[in-house]
């Protein structure tokens, strides 16, 4: 495991106790709760400015298609994370006023954590 992707884990872990939940109907996927068939997922990143400093109480929004099926806010490392997220593909956007806005796309499988970092521009 890469220095990183450690600490962006132990990060990840502080900070869901904070982020919002994908909606039930999202997670579980057809057929309702207990469908294992599609295994739910993870997308957590850190958003920064073009200079590289992370950005504490940024809003981000989980966009699946057209529809913004999650928001949470980043916490003052700059990381935030998305828990039990159907796979498929999304847009995670990110802004914060003053600041600026920034995307990123997430390709979510079965099981795994997505790292999609974020940088925020004017």
């Amino acid at each position: 495991m890469t220095k990183t992707f450690r600490i962006l884990s132990v990060l990840a872990l502080l900070v869901s106790a904070s982020a919002v939940s994908v909606d039930s109907a999202l997670a579980d996927g057809p057929g309702g709760p207990g469908n294992h068939h599609h295994a739910a997922g993870r997308i957590g990143g850190v958003v920064s400015t073009s200079e590289g400093r992370a950005v504490p109480g940024a809003v981000v929004v989980l966009r699946h298609g057209d529809v913004a099926v999650a928001r949470t806010q980043t916490n003052r490392e700059g990381v935030y994370v998305f828990e039990r997220v159907r796979p498929g593909h999304y847009t995670v956007v990110a802004a914060k006023e003053g600041v600026g806005r920034g995307a990123a796309r997430a390709a979510v499988r079965s099981g795994q954590t997505v790292r999609a970092p974020i940088t925020l521009n004017h």
